[in-house]
C-alpha cells in the first residue's frame, strides 16, 4: 500500500509541475511551431537586343545581351556565349563568340555585317543562380528578333543626251 501511495504522490507531483510549466487552456509556456518560409521561386528573363533591325553589308551592329532575375534572387554570369543561326557578321568586340569569366550584365557585343541575309541571334548564358538558399550552378538562354542585312544602295547618274 505504501509503494502505491508513494508511486500516487510521485505522479501528482508530475502532474503539478507538468501544470505550472504548461498552465492548461492558455497555451502559454509551451514552445511554438517553427515558423516555415517558402523558399523564393527563381525566375529569369534573358534579353537580346540588336541595336538595329536592318543593316547595309559592312555596317556596325551592337547586340546587347542582359540578365533580369526575380526579385531577392541574383545570377552573376561566369560565361557567356552569342550565336547566329547564320553566320552574316564577324565579331569585333570581343574578337570571338564565348566571354568570360567574369561577364558583366548587360554585355554588349559589336559585329560588322560581312554578308547579305537575314539572321537571328542567341545567347547562352552559365553561371550561379542565388535566392537566399544555396547557389547552383546553370545555364541560361534567349533570342533576338530577327535582323536583317542589305546590299548597300547606289545611285548612278547617267548623262541624259538629247538630240536636237
Amino acid at each position: 500500500m505504501r509503494s502505491s501511495l508513494r508511486l500516487m504522490s510521485t505522479f501528482g507531483i508530475l502532474a503539478f509541475l507538468t501544470l505550472l510549466i504548461y498552465p492548461l487552456n492558455t497555451g502559454a509556456g509551451r514552445p511554438e511551431a517553427p515558423t516555415i518560409i517558402p523558399p523564393q521561386i527563381f525566375t529569369a528573363t534573358v534579353s537580346v537586343m540588336p541595336s538595329a533591325t536592318i543593316v547595309e553589308l559592312g555596317e556596325t551592329l551592337e547586340v546587347t545581351v542582359s540578365v533580369q532575375t526575380s526579385q531577392g534572387c541574383s545570377f552573376p554570369i561566369y560565361e557567356m556565349t552569342l550565336s547566329q543561326d547564320v553566320p552574316l557578321f564577324d565579331y569585333v568586340s570581343p574578337p570571338a563568340s564565348q566571354v568570360g569569366p567574369p561577364v558583366s550584365n548587360p554585355f554588349t557585343y559589336t559585329l560588322t555585317a560581312v554578308s547579305t541575309g537575314t539572321v537571328t541571334f542567341g545567347a547562352l548564358l552559365y553561371g550561379e543562380r542565388y535566392c537566399g538558399d544555396f547557389w547552383v550552378w546553370t545555364y541560361l538562354s534567349g533570342g533576338s528578333r530577327p535582323v536583317a542585312v542589305t546590299l548597300e544602295k547606289h545611285s548612278i547618274y547617267l548623262p541624259l543626251i538629247f538630240r536636237d
